[in-house]
């Protein structure tokens, strides 16, 4: 709390001359005629008309500028009336922000993320899918690390030998792992779902993470 005189005036209060105290407690200023060691408390400073009491000013800013009604041509008021006119847009720009982010994360969790598969024992190799409601299969002809990682989803898998897949998908992985180079002999593609059902039971797990080491000659579905 500080306090400051900033001039002689005549106490509504009393009617008496006397020292012009403004108060302030935080942001907050409150006006005071001292006469003496007897204080008369007149009000808020936004609401006391100075210039209606004050015969002799002895500093034009009362604590640190705050500015009182009449004074300053009523500016403490004009700021309020912008704070009130900027409080309502700024709330509403918010709320509207609000639902957006929430929209947002809400469409993610539904549409899913992509799987992040990482394949190779050094993890060089690596294959992003963003569609998680398809089924996908990675064949090597050399031993493998595979991990299998999603972002708000989960997955199932299942690892079974070359010779029980389709053979509408061993056509499908000689025809690709032809167009790659001998020393990346991995195949990774998206199968139709209809052309492995006999497979779909053998299907495990709710997995957000999967890892495993898939030998030559066997196959992981995902």
């Amino acid at each position: 709390m500080s306090a400051r005189s900033i001039g002689r005036g005549i106490c509504p209060r009393c009617g008496r001359e006397g020292s012009v105290i403004v108060k302030r407690i935080g942001d907050q200023g409150y006006v005071y005629v001292k006469h003496g060691k007897v204080w008369h408390y007149i009000g808020p400073l936004e609401r006391v008309d100075l210039q209606s009491i004050l015969i002799e000013h002895t500093t034009p800013l009362p604590l640190n500028g705050l500015q009182a009604k009449g004074a300053s041509g009523g500016s403490m008021d004009n700021a309020r009336s912008l704070s009130k006119a900027l409080a309502l847009p700024l709330g509403i720009a918010l709320m509207v922000l609000g639902v957006v982010m929430a929209t947002v994360v809400v469409a993610i969790m539904v549409i899913g993320a992509p799987y992040k598969v990482v394949i190779g024992a050094d993890g060089v190799t690596k294959y992003v899918v963003n569609n998680t409601n398809a089924v996908y299969l990675f064949y090597s002809l050399t031993p493998a690390n595979v991990t299998v990682s999603t972002i708000y989803a989960s997955l199932k898998a299942t690892i079974i030998p070359y010779s029980s897949l389709p053979t509408s998908l061993k056509a499908m992985l000689t025809h690709v792992l032809s167009r790659v180079p001998q020393a990346n002999s991995v195949a990774f593609l998206q199968v139709n779902i209809t052309s492995i059902e006999a497979l779909l039971p053998s299907f495990m797990g709710n997995y957000t993470t999967f890892k495993a080491m898939i030998p030559p000659n066997e196959a992981l579905l995902i």
